[in-house]
């Protein structure tokens, strides 16, 4: 994991969930993942918190950050 990025594209992500970019923009779309950091026109997520949202049961990015956050979320 020396030469990952740290930030990663819809693409890349898609790969690491074993779906289609379209099913993960689709995600993004409906807020059922992280949200994305922009860098100019690019939208990429930081791989680290992909990791842990996959890690923590991919929950709705509502509870993500409520999670994140440390804020008790039903």
């Amino acid at each position: 994991m020396k030469d990952d990025p740290l930030l990663l594209n819809a693409p890349a992500v898609a790969k690491m969930l074993s779906i289609t970019a379209r099913h993960w923009h689709a995600l993004n779309s409906r807020g059922a993942c992280p949200a994305p950091v922009r860098l100019g026109r690019r939208v990429l997520w930081r791989r680290e918190e992909v990791v842990a949202w996959i890690q923590h049961g991919c929950p709705s990015r509502e509870k993500w950050l409520a999670m994140r956050e440390g804020v008790a979320h039903d």
